[in-house]
């Protein structure tokens, strides 16, 4: 057992480990080298922190690679956690390459949120998809101090979300509350009306 204020032990012999060198035929370096060939992420199952992480680093990573080239940012997701989807927002505005955003079988909730840090010139989507807006749900639970904070903070994002649909799709915060009070679901022709989706492309060689 080793008690915080100990010293971490060190072993200096030679058969102490060592991180390996990546060969040729590593997976990772397979992965860095599509990664560096098609500039392409994705964005797909749960929007969570971990998905965002790998996010980052495909961001980061690209960036430092050339920060002019496009990067083409897949999405595939029902949805996740408000917090981390703004923090995916962010990222995708922070970075220097422009990201073009393409969404492809369902960007649902939150999903659709990221999606939006494109400006509308790079929001793409393949034929099929199907978009899903909703404000964000309440599950608070507790005592009625706990359920009131809650309450205020659920109140915060949903203004958040509203405002970021809103600029997104060019309706007004009116329209897009009362909209999404429930489930509104798109088709890719109903969402380029509604100013969600740029262009509608069936090949990679439209994305432009």
């Amino acid at each position: 057992m080793r008690l915080e204020d100990d010293e971490p032990e060190t072993d200096d012999g030679d058969d102490a480990p060592r991180p390996e060198t990546p060969k040729e035929g590593d997976g990772g370096v397979r992965g860095f080298k599509l990664l560096e060939k098609t500039r392409t992420l994705m964005l797909g199952a749960t929007v969570d922190g971990e998905a965002v992480r790998r996010l980052a680093e495909g961001l980061i990573i690209l960036e430092a690679m050339d920060p002019d080239a496009p990067v083409n940012l897949i999405i595939n997701s029902y949805g996740g956690h408000e917090s981390t989807a703004f923090a995916a927002y962010d990222l995708i505005r922070y970075v220097r390459p422009p990201v073009r955003c393409i969404a492809t079988g369902v960007a649902g909730g939150v999903a659709a949120l990221v999606y939006c840090a494109a400006p509308k010139e790079r929001r793409f989507a393949t034929p099929s998809t199907a978009f899903l807006l909703h404000q964000p749900f309440s599950g608070s639970f507790g005592v009625a101090s706990d359920i009131e904070l809650a309450a205020a903070e659920l109140a915060k994002v949903r203004h958040r979300v509203l405002n970021v649909l809103s600029n997104a799709c060019g309706q007004s915060i009116d329209r897009i509350e009362r909209d999404t009070r429930r489930k509104l679901t798109l088709d890719t022709e109903e969402a380029r009306a509604y100013g969600l989706v740029g262009k509608i492309i069936s090949g990679r060689a439209e994305l432009v």
